[in-house]
């Protein structure tokens, strides 16, 4: 029961053998929806950040087109002043409605929209307990982190990464 990315460009296959242990390996499945690719590649370590707390960013996810129900996630934001560039992070678990669906994000600055990211998804139920999910574009990364207790327990999103490239 682990999030996937179905409909970009069909790029996904199934993972379940796949999957890692974010604890001892820091690889996660790469999507990239410029070249139309998926494949396996390690997690870059993001060193040389600071967080900077007057800086408001927000996360909106909407599943199943259910606007009523839309989440707003407060980003942290942190910036390296060597590399001029900055991430934003989100640190806390979030339960999907259902095991199939459709997922948009919106990465806001106030009231606007930075960049739009949506997908198709299905949960399923692989070997491993963790995983990473990379999705690789023109303009940003975005890194999904997923971890379940056990395999009689849902999968949930307990980390998200936005990279602006």
């Amino acid at each position: 029961m682990v999030l996937y990315i179905l409909s970009m460009a069909n790029l996904l296959e199934d993972y379940d053998n796949n999957m890692v242990d974010e604890e001892t390996n820091n690889i996660c499945n790469c999507i990239d929806i410029v070249k139309n690719i998926t494949k396996r590649e390690y997690v870059v370590e993001l060193l040389g950040y600071k967080l900077l707390k007057n800086k408001k960013y927000n996360l909106d996810i909407i599943q199943n087109n259910n606007i009523k129900n839309k989440i707003t996630l407060n980003m942290d934001y942190y910036y390296n002043k060597n590399t001029k560039t900055y991430y934003l992070k989100y640190d806390e678990p979030l339960y999907l409605d259902s095991k199939k669906g459709f997922l948009e994000f919106f990465v806001k600055n106030k009231n606007n929209v930075l960049q739009n990211i949506n997908f198709k998804y299905k949960l399923n139920n692989p070997m491993y307990d963790t995983d990473i999910i990379k999705i690789q574009a023109k303009n940003y990364e975005l890194y999904i982190y997923l971890k379940r207790l056990d395999k009689n327990t849902d999968f949930y999103l307990y980390k998200i990464i936005f990279i602006f490239i």
